[in-house]
């Protein structure tokens, strides 16, 4: 459900999250449904069995980021995370924050002080936020373990139209480097993090207030 979107803001959120524009005809859909198969690869597969052992470890994260478009669209900013289910992306070129707030997506104008919201689990990047990501929905499509990253791209079974998620770790050290996602209409959007700092301790670490949702002025309209 989608709801109080700015042209501009909407516009992020579907590129950032992967956030379906569109549901395809269930008809279009019957033979192309991938099958889950996560459960089965984390007792299989070593690659993505580190992945999930390393993300599990993981409880907040305070850092830069760095986003590009498959259009050229670039921008960078700051971004906080702490699990489970909740992020914080502020960005630097335009007054816009984005952040999961454990329930939903909130994506902020400070400018135009205006509130968009769609369900955290309307969008692949739920998984990387999740303590304990249910695999018994995801699929997973490919795994590419190299030398320097191993990049592992995922989507819903139970949504597919809600587009596609590839983490990508670095190798030495093993961490998280970043993530694509590719929206329902074929588009890419990739962010890198930079300088990121892993479970800082609690005095550093992101408070829970960062993360609320009703923190946010919110220009009202009135009634006519």
């Amino acid at each position: 459900m989608k709801r109080g979107f700015m042209k501009r803001g909407g516009a992020i959120l579907l590129l950032v999250l992967g956030v379906a524009g569109y549901v395809p005809p269930v008809s279009a859909a019957t033979n192309e449904t991938p099958t889950a198969n996560a459960e089965a690869l984390a007792q299989e597969n070593a690659s993505f069995r580190r992945a999930l052992d390393w993300l599990s470890g993981i409880n907040n994260m305070s850092g830069e980021f760095f986003q590009i478009s498959s259009d050229g669209t670039q921008d960078a900013g700051r971004i906080v995370l702490l699990r489970p289910n909740r992020v914080r992306l502020d960005y630097v070129s335009q007054p816009i924050i984005l952040l999961a707030d454990g329930i939903n997506w909130v994506l902020y104008d400070r400018k135009q002080q205006t509130k968009g919201e769609v369900l955290l689990s309307s969008s692949p990047l739920s998984f990387l936020l999740a303590n304990e990501p249910d695999l018994s929905r995801i699929y997973i499509s490919a795994i590419a373990d190299e030398s320097a990253f191993l990049e592992i791209t995922m989507s819903d079974s139970k949504h597919p139209e809600a587009g596609t998620l590839t983490l990508e770790f670095t190798q030495a050290p093993f961490a998280l480097h970043g993530w694509r996602i590719r929206d329902a209409q074929g588009t890419h959007t990739r962010i890198t993090l930079v300088n990121p700092r892993w479970n800082l301790e609690d005095d550093l670490a992101p408070k829970r207030s960062v993360f609320r949702n009703d923190q946010f002025k919110v220009k009202t309209t009135p009634e006519r």
